[in-house]
């Protein structure tokens, strides 16, 4: 049974066959957002590319959730467990994505989603959440700080000509 918020409702995916459609579009639009920011342009056979990722990580200890609004796709958020045992002793729950289009923005659905993906984490044992952020992203990088994330790590690039 989904989780209703307000006029949104929270469901988690476990066939993606079937959410297919709708979730390839979302994820289209994340990947536009970030193209200003990041200057990364997808390969021509990024749907397939990012179905076969989700795919595999469905098939471990992972969360998908879709959002609807009047039965139209509005929002997803991913998550997985991921384990280092070969460097560290950690098991972290890692926030792959999540991506909420503009006109649902400010209600209240990136709290429930933050919310429903900590206490998944929180049931599997797990103690920290990590997640990527563009640095460029100056708008996520704040909620991020504002919703209790500190950064751990940078990565830096050089544009080599």
């Amino acid at each position: 049974m989904p989780e209703v918020r307000r006029d949104f409702a929270i469901e988690e995916v476990t066939d993606l066959d079937r959410s297919w459609k709708e979730i390839v579009t979302l994820v289209g639009e994340l990947h536009e957002y970030h193209l200003p920011l990041t200057g990364r342009e997808l390969l021509l056979d990024w749907e397939l590319r990012q179905k076969k990722y989700f795919d595999e990580m469905l098939r471990g200890e992972a969360l998908f959730l879709l959002v609807r609004r009047s039965g139209l796709p509005v929002a997803f958020a991913n998550a997985h467990v991921q384990e280092n045992p070969t460097l560290f002793r950690e098991r972290i729950g890692f926030l792959d994505s999540m991506y909420i289009r503009p006109e649902a923005r400010g209600k209240g659905l990136f709290s429930a989603l933050l919310d429903r993906i900590e206490g998944w984490f929180r049931s599997k044992g797990i103690r920290e959440a990590q997640l990527g952020v563009a640095a460029a992203n100056e708008r996520a990088r704040e909620i991020w700080v504002a919703k209790g994330y500190e950064p751990l790590m940078e990565r830096r690039r050089k544009r080599l000509s």
